[in-house]
C-alpha cells in the first residue's frame, strides 16, 4: 500500500482527532511498528496522534506497548490489540487486509494503562465513565 493512501485511512478512521484521547487535533501519523524497523504504510501499522502524544510514545516505546501502540519488528499487527479512544473507548483490532479495513472489538482486554503525561484526575475521570458502561 502507498504512504498516501495508508495515511489516508487512518486520518479518515480518526476524523482529525486523537486516536487515543479521542479529543485534540491529530497532527501525526504514528507507526506502531516503527519505520525505522522497517514497519510497513498500512492502517494497522498507523495511528493519527497530536503531536504530543506521538512524542511521548517515541521516548516510552515499552509503555506504549502496554496499549498496543507500539508493537515488536515481525509482528502480525492485525492479532495485536490497540487501545483506540474512537469508535468508543475499547481494544480493537485494526483488519486492513480488507477494503476498506475494520475495527473489530476485542472485549476480553484489560482497561488501558495510565499514562505518565495523564493527570490523575483524567484517569479518574476515565475509569469512571468505563464503570459506567459496564454497570
Amino acid at each position: 500500500m502507498s504512504e498516501d493512501r495508508a495515511r489516508a485511512e487512518v486520518y479518515a478512521r480518526s476524523g482529525g482527532i486523537d486516536e487515543i484521547f479521542g479529543h485534540g487535533q491529530a497532527t501525526d501519523f504514528s507507526h506502531r511498528w516503527a519505520k525505522g524497523q522497517l514497519g510497513v504504510w498500512r492502517p494497522a501499522n498507523g495511528l493519527h496522534l497530536t503531536r504530543q502524544t506521538h512524542e511521548w510514545l517515541e521516548r516510552n516505546r515499552n509503555l506504549a506497548r502496554l496499549g498496543g501502540w507500539h508493537v515488536r519488528s515481525g509482528a502480525v499487527l492485525q492479532e495485536i490489540p490497540v487501545w483506540l479512544a474512537n469508535p468508543w473507548p475499547a481494544w480493537w483490532l485494526i483488519d486492513d487486509l480488507t477494503t476498506p479495513h475494520v475495527l473489530i472489538y476485542c472485549d476480553d482486554q484489560p482497561v488501558r494503562p495510565h499514562l505518565p503525561f495523564e493527570s490523575n484526575a483524567d484517569y479518574a475521570a476515565f475509569l469512571q465513565s468505563e464503570s459506567l458502561k459496564i454497570a
